[in-house]
């Protein structure tokens, strides 16, 4: 089993217990170290605090000395939140509902690559989003099979 994966399962069932999930696991080489970092955010999808990035960071620490996963590395361990505009796996939007985010589009839609709105809806094909033109609110359905990327926004 690769050590990502070996991490995410050590590590999942206490962050669950701490109302966190995992956004992303990368294990690599940076310069001249090796570096574990981990990206979460809060399973509510609330921000996440300072206080509780160094809970999770001390949580893993304390799980990753006890199991020796890495035993044969020197490597550092860095945790962070996945940030407020974070990119959105395409799989998991069904998870967004009713966040405000940014899809970018394969094919252009009434001459628009980019949206941004209220994700209202997820289906198997589609998606709902609410966007606003000027002083005027319109849904818009979307294939999923159109959508290229996605990502959390934040609404002005």
């Amino acid at each position: 089993m690769p050590v990502i994966d070996e991490v995410r399962e050590l590590i999942e069932p206490s962050l669950s217990e701490m109302n966190i999930s995992i956004f992303e696991i990368t294990y690599g080489k940076e310069g001249k170290d090796k570096v574990l970092r981990i990206l979460v955010e809060k399973k509510d999808e609330t921000n996440i605090s300072l206080d509780e990035i160094v809970q999770v960071s001390e949580k893993i620490s304390l799980l990753l000395d006890e199991k020796d996963l890495i035993s044969d590395d020197n490597y550092m361990l860095d945790v962070a939140s996945a940030g407020a505009e974070h990119p959105i796996h395409l799989d998991e939007l069904a998870k967004y509902e009713n966040k405000y985010v940014n899809l970018h589009l394969i094919n252009a839609l009434d001459g628009e690559n980019t949206y941004e709105g209220t994700l209202l809806e997820v289906s198997d094909e589609s998606i709902l989003l609410s966007i606003r033109i000027k002083t005027r609110t319109k849904n818009i359905t979307i294939e999923k099979s159109n959508i290229d990327r996605a990502r959390l926004a934040i609404k002005f």
